[in-house]
């Protein structure tokens, strides 16, 4: 959905070929690490076999750590959001592109 929204929603800029995998890495990104294996498998501890393996890797998830809480609900409610609004902002040619890319990677700094 978030594809689609980003990709065929709104004006659509002519993106070089770097800007377009730029695009496609946030969205992956957000989709993948902060959503999938940080937030649900992470967080939540869902998503079975990947939230055990997951626990196994970070033992802080399985001791109950709320810092290491807080930080996989930052990746699930804030950092997933930005990836998406970064991909649209790539994909249309907005220029909030650029300060929301450096947000992303202040937080990616700080270890989220």
């Amino acid at each position: 959905a978030a594809y689609c929204w980003g990709a065929f929603g709104g004006k659509q800029a002519k993106l070089q070929p770097w800007e377009q995998r730029a695009a496609m890495w946030y969205l992956l990104n957000g989709a993948i690490i902060h959503f999938s294996i940080d937030g649900m498998a992470g967080a939540m501890g869902k998503m079975g076999i990947l939230g055990e393996l997951y626990k196994l890797l970070d033992k802080r998830v399985a001791e109950g750590d709320p810092g290491i809480h807080t930080t996989l609900c930052v990746e699930l409610f804030i950092m997933l959001p930005l990836c998406i609004l970064t991909f649209r902002a790539i994909r249309q040619g907005l220029p909030s592109r650029h300060a929301l890319e450096v947000c992303i990677c202040s937080f990616h700094i700080f270890g989220t």
